[in-house]
């Protein structure tokens, strides 16, 4: 009988059992993934009694999908594992791995998953060549007292520049559909079909509804325009970046990098780290690094 058991669990000890992951990172969270108009399977494979893998499956008929705007979705590994002596790991790992996709793929046709940045062992994937592997980075910022003094001298001269006509602007953390829809076409641009579809719009303003979710925005004190906004995800131990935008009239005044500056304090309060979440092209990449960040490496999936 085999010592490596793969199991589907319930949500409600899959909210339980998040809470022992060593990411707790919030899209593997079961009470964000419930609100996804989708159908969500939550896997546990463990060696005897002891859980080794929480796996959070989003299906689309007979398949698993990576959601737009998600990231680092995919089999997670449990605090166990960390305190299991070097020597057991790799071996343990491979065969948990193989337990896990030996079920898997069993049960579903297309597979496509992300490891977080903190799940860096990919062996098992190179040693059996059955996926698919892309190389993707994020950019990390544990924020410091004074942070502003680490960011690109563009980026203090532009703060400087709003900061001069604070007067006409305020701080606010609401935000309407359609002020997003507005502001994503002027930065993405108009040319992309199903806009509110493409940025999964509906479910990240559910779970701003539900407080799940949570908005930095700045509005104009004359006109109440808004500005600029950024929507973040919040985990346990990091603020999860995955909306920024500003109107495209306000972009050269220092309007995005006073709203940057307002999620870093809000992380520096919080002691958390701030994930700008992608850092894939070179414009975002040396977009991000302007702020003093680190890059990260992850891993993105998907069977042949």
């Amino acid at each position: 009988m085999s010592k490596y058991i793969f199991s589907e669990i319930k949500k409600h000890e899959a909210k339980q059992i998040w809470l022992k992951t060593f990411s707790q990172n919030c899209f593997t969270n079961p009470l964000i993934l419930e609100n996804l108009n989708h159908e969500i399977k939550y896997f546990l494979i463990s060696k005897e009694s002891i859980p080794i893998i929480f796996w959070p499956a989003v299906t689309n008929n007979d398949n698993i999908i990576v959601p737009s705007n998600f990231y680092y979705l995919g089999p997670t590994l449990m605090n166990e594992f960390y305190r299991l002596k070097n020597h057991t790991k790799i071996n343990l790992l491979n065969e948990t791995l193989r337990c896990s996709l030996s079920e898997i793929e069993n049960r579903f046709k297309k597979i496509n998953f992300q490891l977080h940045p903190s799940f860096a062992d990919i062996r098992y994937f190179l040693w059996n060549k059955k996926f698919n592997i892309d190389i993707k980075y994020s950019a990390f910022l544990r924020p410091q007292k004074n942070f502003i003094s680490n960011w690109r001298n563009l980026r203090k001269r532009q703060i400087k520049k709003i900061l001069k006509i604070k007067n006409q602007i305020y701080v606010d953390d609401t935000i309407s559909q359609k002020e997003i829809l507005n502001l994503a076409q002027n930065t993405i641009g108009k040319d992309i079909k199903n806009l509110d579809e493409y940025m999964n719009i509906n479910f990240f303003i559910k779970l701003l509804k539900k407080k799940l979710g949570k908005v930095f925005s700045i509005r104009e004190k004359k006109t109440k325009k808004i500005l600029s906004f950024c929507y973040v995800l919040e985990d346990l131990q990091s603020v999860n970046l995955i909306y920024n935008f500003a109107d495209k009239d306000w972009k050269n005044n220092g309007i995005m990098q006073l709203n940057i500056a307002n999620v870093i304090e809000y992380c520096l309060n919080k002691k958390k780290i701030l994930d700008f979440n992608g850092a894939n092209s070179y414009v975002g990449a040396d977009d991000k690094a302007s702020y003093g960040t680190d890059e990260k490496i992850y891993f993105s999936f998907i069977n042949e």
